[in-house]
């Protein structure tokens, strides 16, 4: 039982080094397998701002990929297996995304339900006291939420190093309310940055980011207008 609680013990501080080290968040997102041959080819409208990130997010499997950003400023996603995929593009001060959430989802959240989401929201994840819902997608007893969470006061890494910029994560979070109340079911965080920017990143849903089927061939999807 000793050994149990101290390999628990041991397994809990590592992943906290990992989440207090890492702010590039780049663990968080999945290798593609070399014998997926799906691929999506994004291109960008002319004068479109320069991405700094992109992610493309299947809607079966929910698995985050990572897109390599071109020196044309294309974006392009690798080794995806067969799926719909929704993309986020992240520019300097927006992040533009598609994602579907819900499928058939309801055009109106009732407010009851909206609150008490906002309420579960509050609830997640202390480390960050900056938190804004940009879209709840609801439909009878499932529902989505699309949520920006940043650390307003300061952070100090496991090192005891104080962190110069604000961390600032994007998350995918999925309810399901079976009898009473709502409860999170799944969490799938797409995005954790440290940025200069101490304010949120504005957001902008872009239609033409989602529901992109991707089979065994490269998907060429654009030219996209981002804002």
């Amino acid at each position: 039982m000793k050994v149990l609680a101290l390999s628990s013990i041991l397994f809990v501080t590592l992943l906290a080094g990992v989440m207090a080290e890492e702010y590039t968040g780049r663990y968080l997102y999945r290798q593609g397998d070399a014998d997926d041959t799906g691929a999506i080819l994004l291109t960008l409208a002319e004068g479109s701002p320069r991405p700094t990130i992109a992610v493309a997010v299947g809607q079966r499997s929910g698995e985050p990929y990572l897109g390599v950003v071109r020196a044309d400023g294309s974006i392009a996603f690798k080794n995806l297996p067969v799926d719909k995929y929704d993309l986020m593009v992240v520019t300097e001060d927006t992040f533009h995304e598609g994602f579907t959430m819900i499928q058939n989802s309801q055009p109106e959240v009732p407010e009851g339900d909206r609150e008490a989401l906002a309420q579960e929201i509050a609830k997640i994840e202390g480390f960050f006291d900056g938190k804004t819902i940009h879209r709840t997608a609801w439909s009878g007893e499932r529902a989505c939420v699309l949520l920006q969470q940043w650390r307003i006061g300061q952070a100090v890494k496991q090192s005891g190093e104080a962190v110069k910029g604000t961390i600032h994560s994007i998350d995918l979070i999925w309810f399901e309310k079976p009898l009473k109340g709502w409860q999170l079911v799944k969490r799938r965080q797409v995005y954790r940055e440290e940025l200069a920017r101490k304010e949120p990143l504005e957001h902008l849903h872009v239609g033409a980011l989602g529901d992109i089927r991707v089979v065994k061939s490269e998907k060429s999807v654009g030219p996209v207008p981002l804002k």
